[in-house]
């Protein structure tokens, strides 16, 4: 097992839950380093499994596709809701609404019969002001616990210096690992305001590719060539990479290394937004959880206003909302971005360009995901006929 790759190690893993069909799963982010095939093929059998299915996912489309009830961590207790995760947050958002509506209602009528215990509490009207009092109490509104689901704001600012037409121009690109090719004489240009998703199955050269675009790793063959005033932030899959977790560095020293000119209450601004309140933003690097280090990373990013984000597997270790609002700031966004991702809801919710790894051959596509599959599958079909 030491001796394969983390993805693999996982499957194998996976393998071994499923292998033998028992009474019930228990699954704990189960998509975490599975490549959409991978995701597709679990999903169907999950659909025809017979037991009982408890899973753990910050995958939407996923917990969309199989679950049948969700049961939801908040408000510092667990609510079982029918249906899928889409129809939790449609269900949980009303009734929210509809207890902050009637508490509000409760306070305007409490606020009338105040009035009126003021006007007539020392006049002969006693028996009415004492009805009144008596309701007062009675319509004290329900004390409603705040939400302990916390979603960071990202918003990617204005870089300070806008990119030229042409980001990157790339030319009979080639890379492999010894026999294995996993880019082969590609080419393409990218332009300022692109919004990629580069998908494919894992091996197939994703983070390859992102380390070319990001001058992390030299080509084999073939060129890259920056357009004007480039800018690149970048996001690796390793978060080790540009975390340091052997020394005694804060998220704070580390944010503010990224940007010296940076006034402290910028940085401590940038590490509110990314969920570090207080004394946290003073957590040493070596304590930080996996979806910790990944927001600080962005964190980075929003702080340093690169013109060009390249971020590889940025949803790992994120939870839902920390997604939801990563796909906001990216579409958002009025740059060039380039995102490799498993996260079919993240993908969605940003790109208009995709770039497929597949056996060995890249497709560049213009189009959303949804469109890039519909194409697909309507190929597979249209061979099966023939």
């Amino acid at each position: 097992m030491s001796e394969i790759p983390t993805d693999r190690q996982f499957r194998v893993l996976l393998c071994q839950a499923l292998f033998g069909n028992p009474d019930a799963l228990l699954l704990d982010e189960p998509t975490n380093h599975l490549d959409l095939e991978s995701i597709s093929w679990l999903e169907e059998f999950l659909l025809h499994y017979k037991g009982i299915l408890v899973v753990v996912s910050h995958d939407r489309h996923f917990l969309n596709a199989i679950c049948t009830d969700i049961a939801d961590l908040d408000y510092e207790t667990i609510i079982t809701y029918p249906g899928n995760y889409d129809a939790m947050l449609v269900t949980k958002t009303a009734v929210r609404a509809r207890a902050e509506d009637e508490n509000k209602a409760k306070e305007k009528k409490i606020s009338q019969l105040k009035e009126f215990v003021a006007k007539f509490g020392a006049g002969t009207r006693a028996s009415q002001v004492q009805s009144r009092v008596r309701e007062i109490d009675r319509l004290q509104p329900q004390d409603l616990k705040k939400s302990n689901i916390l979603r960071p704001y990202i918003r990617f600012s204005n870089p300070e210096k806008q990119a030229g037409q042409v980001v990157f121009k790339i030319n009979g690109l080639s890379k492999g690992y010894g026999e294995n090719k996993v880019i082969s004489k590609f080419s393409a240009e990218i332009h300022r305001g692109d919004k990629i998703a580069i998908i494919g199955n894992n091996g197939q050269g994703k983070t390859t590719l992102l380390k070319l675009l990001a001058g992390v790793t030299a080509p084999d063959a073939g060129s890259i060539t920056k357009g004007n005033n480039i800018d690149i932030g970048y996001f690796p899959q390793n978060h080790g990479d540009v975390l340091n977790k052997h020394t005694d560095e804060t998220a704070f020293d580390w944010l503010k290394n990224r940007k010296a000119i940076a006034y402290d209450q910028d940085v401590r601004g940038v590490l509110g937004r990314m969920l570090f309140g207080g004394d946290d933003a003073f957590k040493p690097l070596r304590n930080l959880s996996g979806g910790e280090a990944a927001r600080l990373i962005v964190g980075g990013l929003l702080l340093t206003t690169p013109n060009v984000l390249l971020m590889d597997e940025p949803n790992n270790h994120l939870d839902l909302e920390a997604v939801s609002a990563l796909a906001v700031g990216l579409s958002g966004f009025k740059e060039t971005v380039i995102v490799a991702s498993h996260d079919r809801e993240l993908i969605s919710g940003f790109a208009t360009k995709i770039i497929a790894l597949e056996q060995g051959q890249i497709h560049v596509f213009e189009g959303t995901l949804d469109e890039y599959l519909a194409k697909k599958q309507a190929g597979a079909s249209a061979k099966k006929r023939s």
